[in-house]
Formats: structure tokens, C-alpha cells, sequence
């Protein structure tokens, strides 16, 4: 049997877009004022954060644009893009003898226009910070007077600071900002087996690539890399930090052939008859590679003001190779990468495309006990024993991904949960 299909489907605005559509599309906040040179020196401290006071809300000043001049600012764009993806499927399925199905599909999605979590919209060009160090220099600022707080509020500025698109503000960031693309592709494989007296088994398994220059909305949620430098999004393209190269599933469940109208014992009766029969057991195999690692700077040195900071690769792989547990501490070779020159972008990919995370190699298992009784066998008691990760295997967590810092390429944690074993018994009329 052949079959196929196509179809567009739009992403509804309440999903692309975090915020209620009727609030305000722009807030302020009340900035910390650490220091006016890029770090080198402290200019506000703990213990005295807003000696001028904080922000108070704007309520619906006629003169918003005045009294946000000097804030940070969150936003979202004011025209209504509508996020799209193209999916389509081709796929061959046969049954072959002794109650066997196979499946093998091809399935492709294209996703254009996706909204940008948060796009840093007030950074300076990769053509403005080779001024380097010169972006640091203080210069009168010809806002002070007009701001009591913030980057603004003080005699001189940065000079980086004027040359911003948006220098009247701190950093804008655009949430929801529609410009992100995606594929995906893969090969889809489906084997059912169904034996006779209520077993039967089935394999999944998948081999894909899912290639982005954006992740997730629920950076909250999932694991997100920062855009680095939103004036060149074509580096932000790369594997996604949710690409899974390969996945492979198998299930089965048996109804164990004893007890009474079964193989064995069939003729089975009583007490004995009742503790023999109707047990069942299920299971669950789930093997899958890791996902790739995206790489960040404990210190952002770019100088862009807003936007990310990668390290530089040394062009050969950073992948090691071994067991998982002699691998913790050392999990990819951090001597691959070093910090980039100040006032310049790594020339990282925001994911890498050899190096991946633990994967997942884990079984679960349940028996079942089902006990008619009754007129007519019409009342049954059941019995549950589930047990996931059956065989207490550990899944790492991601290494540390911070260049920079101790934890840089060490594994200190796990996903998952140890054995866990639940009982219940459930009565059923």
C-alpha cells in the first residue's frame, strides 16, 4: 500500500507570541548600574543598588517615548506575522506473512517565519565593534539631564553606547519576532508482529535531522542558545538543540500462556486455577542518541552590547570517545576552543555538529494479574507491578556548556530517576 500527503498549517498568535496581545507592547524596568567601562571598574554597588530610585510604571503618559528613554525594553513587533510550516509524508506499507506488518516512510517539514524567542534589537555591528577599545571610552552624553536612571542618567556614556540603532535606550529585546526557518527530515521504520492468545510486538525507530537558526519559545522549559549576532542570522544556522539523529522504540506486550483455556494448564480450576491464570507483561525499550551541545562564554567580551558570545573552535573535532561513566569530567575535549579576541564574535556554530550529549538507553517493564470472579466472570481484580528503568541505568545530564568556567565539559548530574517500582490493585465491575 502507497500513500502520501501535504498539508500547511499556520501557528495560531496566542502560541507564537508569550504575551496577552492587549497589554501594553512596551514595559520598563529599573536597570543595575554596575559599571561604566565595560567591567572595569564598579560604579554602583549591592548594598546601595538605585540610589535614584526605581522606574514607576507608565501608566499612559502621552510622553512614553520620554519616560522610557534610558530603559531596557522588552517589546513585540507591532504587525502580525503568522508562522507556517509545510509538512509532508511519503510512505510503503506491507503485510507479510504471519500476522507481520512493515512500514517505511519519508517525513519532511519546512518551517518558515518562526518567532525568534528573544531578538537583541539595540546591539552594535560586527563593522562598529572593530572601534574596539574605543567603544569603551566615556564622551559627554548628550542625554543627561533627560534621564535620572539607568545607562543615561550620568555627565558621559560610552561611546558604544551613542553608536547603538536605538541609543536612547539600553537593550531592546523583540519577542516573537518572525523570522526563523527549520527542516526536518526523516526515515520512518514500523515493524508489527501479532502472535496468537493476545502478544504482539512493535519497532520503531527513526533516523532524522532537524536543522534551525532558532529554537523554542519555552526557553523556561528547554534548553535555548542566544543569537549572537542578529545582523548575520544566517550563523545562527545549525542542528537543533533538539535533534535526535536516531531513536529506536520496541514494545511488546504477552499474555503468558497458562491458566485456564490456555496452552498450558488449560484445564486449570479452583484456587490454583485462579492464581495461575490471566497474568500478562509488558515492555518497553527505548534507545536514543544525544542531543548536540550549544556553547557559550562565561565572559561576554564582544562588546556588542546585547547580543550572545561563543568561543572560537580550533577547527578539529572536540569529540572523545569511551564509556559514559569514565567520560564525566571530561566529556568533550575543551581544548578545542578558547575565548575570542575581545570586541569580535567567535566563530563558533551555535550548536556543535560532531559533539552530542548523553543519550538514552533505558527499559521498562510491567506484569499484570487480571482475576475474573462472579456470575459470569463479570468482577475482576487487577493486579499492577510497573517498573520503570528497570535495570537502574543512569542518564547523564548535559555537560556544562559555559567556556570559561570548572564546569565547562564536566557531566555533574542526571536526567532521570533510579528504579522506581509502583504497585496497585484496581477492582473492576
Amino acid at each position: 500500500m502507497l500513500r502520501g500527503g501535504y498539508g500547511i498549517f499556520f501557528l495560531p498568535l496566542a502560541i507564537a507570541r508569550r504575551e496577552n496581545l492587549v497589554e501594553a507592547t512596551a514595559t520598563g524596568s529599573s536597570p543595575f548600574l554596575g559599571s561604566l567601562d565595560g567591567g572595569r571598574t564598579p560604579y554602583r554597588v549591592l548594598s546601595n543598588p538605585f540610589p535614584d530610585g526605581i522606574t514607576q510604571p507608565v501608566g499612559r503618559d502621552a510622553n512614553l517615548q520620554r519616560v522610557l528613554t534610558g530603559q531596557v525594553i522588552p517589546t513585540t513587533v507591532a504587525f502580525s506575522e503568522h508562522a507556517y510550516s509545510q509538512q509532508w509524508n511519503f510512505n510503503v506499507q506491507r503485510n507479510l506473512p504471519g500476522n507481520s506488518l512493515v512500514e517505511v516512510a519519508y517525513v519532511g517539514l519546512k518551517g518558515t517565519k518562526l518567532p525568534v524567542n528573544v531578538y537583541p534589537s539595540n546591539t552594535l555591528s560586527a563593522e562598529t565593534l572593530r572601534l574596539g577599545t574605543a567603544l569603551v571610552a566615556q564622551t559627554p552624553n548628550p542625554f543627561f539631564g533627560l534621564v535620572s536612571r539607568g545607562v543615561l542618567s550620568t555627565p558621559t556614556v560610552a561611546k558604544g553606547q551613542l553608536l547603538r540603532p536605538f541609543p536612547q535606550f539600553d537593550n531592546v529585546t523583540v519577542r516573537g519576532f518572525f523570522i526563523g526557518n527549520s527542516n526536518y527530515h526523516s526515515m520512518q521504520l514500523k515493524v508489527q508482529k501479532r502472535f496468537q492468545a493476545g502478544a504482539g510486538v512493535l519497532l520503531s525507530y527513526t533516523a532524522s535531522k532537524l536543522i534551525t537558526d532558532t529554537e523554542s519559545q519555552t526557553s523556561w522549559l528547554e534548553p535555548t542558545a542566544v543569537v549572537q549576532n542578529p545582523y548575520d542570522m544566517r550563523m545562527e544556522r545549525s542542528l537543533s538543540s533538539s535533534d535526535v539523529p536516531q531513536r529506536l522504540v520496541i514494545s511488546g506486550n504477552f499474555d503468558l500462556p497458562f491458566g485456564r483455556g490456555k496452552r498450558f494448564l488449560g484445564g486449570a480450576h479452583g484456587l490454583g486455577g485462579k492464581l495461575i491464570s490471566g497474568w500478562v507483561i509488558n515492555g518497553i525499550y527505548t534507545a536514543q542518541k544525544g542531543v548536540p551541545l550549544f556553547l557559550t562564554t562565561a565572559a561576554n567580551q564582544t562588546g556588542s552590547l546585547g547580543g550572545g558570545s561563543r568561543p572560537n573552535s580550533s577547527g578539529r573535532s572536540a569529540e572523545l570517545t569511551g564509556p559514559a561513566q569514565q567520560r564525566l569530567n571530561r566529556w568533550f575535549d575543551p581544548s578545542q576552543f578558547s575565548a575570542p579576541p575581545a570586541f569580535t564574535f567567535g566563530n563558533l556554530s551555535r550548536t556543535l555538529p560532531d559533539v552530542r550529549g548523553p543519550g538514552i538507553n533505558n527499559v521498562d517493564f510491567s506484569i499484570f494479574k487480571n482475576t475474573a470472579f462472579g456470575p459470569e466472570q463479570r468482577f475482576m481484580f487487577q493486579f499492577r507491578a510497573e517498573m520503570y528503568n528497570l535495570f537502574n541505568r543512569v542518564e547523564f545530564a548535559l555537560p556544562g556548556t559555559a567556556f570559561g568556567t570548572p564546569q565547562f565539559a564536566v557531566i555533574s548530574s542526571q536526567n532521570n530517576d533510579p528504579r522506581l517500582i509502583q504497585l496497585a490493585l484496581k477492582f473492576i465491575f
